[in-house]
């Protein structure tokens, strides 16, 4: 399956996409940004789900959240990006750990596949 990698500036949670990447960087509350806009889509799955995988944006973490139609993208994958500054690297690297994320979950196989 061919993965399409865009890079947006647009209110990520508005696009609708099987997997959405988002880099979070190290330390940002999970009650600001688009954190917060995806609990307010999903509820208290999204703070109860991070804070039981210990997630905190540190680089390579990852936590995936099925959005169940509420949000435009069927999933969301959420990657620490570690402590910032941030650069145009690293948002490549983003796209890069995200589309292998995808690739080595179930989440990269396409619909009738076998498994």
């Amino acid at each position: 399956m061919p993965i399409k990698i865009q890079v947006a500036s647009s209110d990520p949670l508005s696009t609708a996409v099987d997997v959405l990447v988002l880099g979070v960087p190290e330390g940002s509350p999970s009650g600001e940004g688009v954190l917060a806009k995806l609990q307010e889509s999903l509820g208290e799955a999204v703070p109860k789900q991070l804070k039981r995988d210990d997630f905190s944006g540190k680089k390579d973490q990852s936590v995936e959240f099925t959005t169940y139609e509420r949000v435009k993208p069927a999933r969301v994958l959420v990657v620490g990006l570690g402590k910032g500054p941030h650069s145009d690297v690293d948002v490549r690297l983003l796209a890069a750990k995200g589309a292998r994320l995808i690739l080595a979950s179930h989440l990269g196989k396409a619909k009738g596949s076998p498994d």
